[in-house]
């Protein structure tokens, strides 16, 4: 798309196990776009994330960490998070492992 940030591939793999007696997701990505320009310079980015992710009764809690690398410096950036996520069955009520 001419002039808008446009993602030109996206890759993956996850794993899911158990590890010391507990679930245990895992997953990479790796991410291009390309297309916006600032200044005249093209905005190309290349972003790679690493997830962990552990069921806790109701919960998936989890956590990433995220680098993007652009050939524009102020949109270079390594990024930690957490995540939270709530899991609920409508037909049988709460998820509880």
């Amino acid at each position: 798309v001419e002039g808008e940030n446009t993602l030109l591939y996206m890759a993956g793999i996850d794993w899911t196990g158990r590890i010391a007696d507990r679930t245990l997701s895992l997953g990479l990505t790796h991410a291009a776009t390309e297309g916006a320009s600032i200044f005249g310079v093209p905005r190309e980015d290349r972003i790679t994330r690493l997830s962990v992710e552990v069921p806790v009764r109701a919960l998936d809690l989890g956590g990433y960490a995220e680098r993007r690398k652009s050939t524009i410096d102020a949109y270079d950036r390594t990024e930690f998070g957490i995540t939270v996520a709530f899991r609920f069955d409508l037909l049988k009520g709460w998820a509880m492992r």
